[in-house]
């Protein structure tokens, strides 16, 4: 019985590599260059993260079912386009539901090959990426679509006031705070180390929030569907669905679970997230470009798997997701700090996905 105690827990660092990787290059990016704690950068980091959030979370569904979706990229620049057409004619509102509802039977188109014809995801959902691509280049002729509504420049540039911030900032501070009392309690000593190093983060995020007058929109869109999905993961028969039908498909069916459902829903949320992005994009960058979102899709799927989802599916947690979005985001930011070329930023980030790949099949043969 003791031996089985201890075996429980011991610690397992593979479950924390993102997360104290994400700690020693914050510490790395502030001592290496003296702008990069500035209120601003902080703040143009997350807005530049926003849509990779986004995209990552939709990702996460596929691959927690052991699948993937090389589409997303090609999906912003599509709906992004489309967006921008639409706006003029529909108004910002109509317009937007067009585009999450074009996501919808996108991931369902995708959802149904996969189940009803057996062909990989890899094929399908490359195909589709051609597809999206090719539609946004030739309607445009290759070139930006440029937008004007106020709501859109809302949307891009603007920010939630100061004192509703304070009021989320509190919210999640009381959260951690339980999660930090709960993981004393049950001796989780290295839970509870991050949990105190993301309070401390959680104040700074407040400091910077009143220092640049309020939280992005579009940073704060990314935070609300995190915490829902979150839930929909942990909380929910399809996110429990979702894990089961990754972790063994003969096991799940036997069990009664609609697979087949499963898989379209996960395909749909990712399609939505992609077409989500896409607005968001158009939104930050005032246009609706048919060249943008070139490998969105890749680190979408780096940010998923640095952040410990299995890619043979079945385990993974979002929360671990975000860590791995936050990584290469502030790794950008701190190569671009130091004047490295984006070339040599590709090679960092390659070794970055190569050693978390390394840690994942290192945990599975233990397992």
């Amino acid at each position: 019985m003791d031996k089985v105690m201890l075996k429980e827990n011991k610690f397992k660092w593979q479950n924390y590599a993102s997360a104290i990787g994400l700690i020693i290059l914050l510490i790395v990016s502030a001592v290496l260059s003296s702008t990069f704690l500035y209120p601003i950068n902080i703040m143009n980091v997350a807005k530049q993260i926003a849509v990779q959030g986004v995209l990552a979370i939709g990702m996460q569904f596929v691959i927690l079912l052991g699948g993937i979706d090389l589409s997303p990229g090609a999906v912003v620049a599509l709906t992004g386009v489309l967006f921008a057409y639409l706006i003029p004619t529909l108004g910002f509102f109509p317009a937007a539901v067009i585009i999450l509802l074009f996501g919808c039977v996108l991931g369902s188109l995708y959802g149904w090959f996969i189940t009803k014809l057996g062909i990989p995801a890899f094929i399908v959902t490359l195909a589709g990426q051609t597809i999206c691509r090719g539609i946004a280049l030739t309607v445009t002729g290759s070139t930006a679509v440029s937008i004007s509504s106020k709501a859109v420049t809302k949307l891009g540039s603007g920010n939630i006031p100061f004192p509703v911030c304070i009021v989320i900032f509190a919210l999640m501070g009381i959260y951690i705070v339980y999660s930090l009392l709960r993981d004393i309690k049950k001796k989780k000593r290295m839970s509870a180390v991050l949990k105190v190093f993301a309070l401390a983060i959680l104040g700074y995020a407040a400091y910077i929030t009143g220092q640049v007058e309020g939280l992005s929109i579009l940073v704060a869109i990314t935070a609300v569907l995190l915490m829902a999905f979150i839930f929909v993961l942990r909380a929910t028969v399809f996110g429990k669905n979702v894990y089961a039908s990754g972790g063994n498909i003969l096991a799940a069916r036997l069990s009664g679970i609609n697979v087949n459902k499963t898989v379209i829903f996960s395909y749909v949320i990712c399609a939505v997230m992609a077409s989500l992005g896409g607005i968001m994009t158009a939104a930050r960058l005032g246009t609706g470009s048919p060249l943008i979102g070139t490998n969105y899709e890749l680190d979408a799927i780096a940010a998923v798997v640095i952040g410990g989802t299995s890619m043979s599916g079945g385990s993974g947690k979002l929360t671990g997701t975000i860590i791995g979005v936050l990584l290469i985001g502030v790794l950008n930011n701190m190569l671009s700090l130091l004047n490295v070329s984006s070339n040599m930023q590709l090679i960092f980030k390659g070794l970055i996905i190569l050693a978390a790949v390394v840690i994942d099949s290192t945990s599975n043969k233990k397992k």
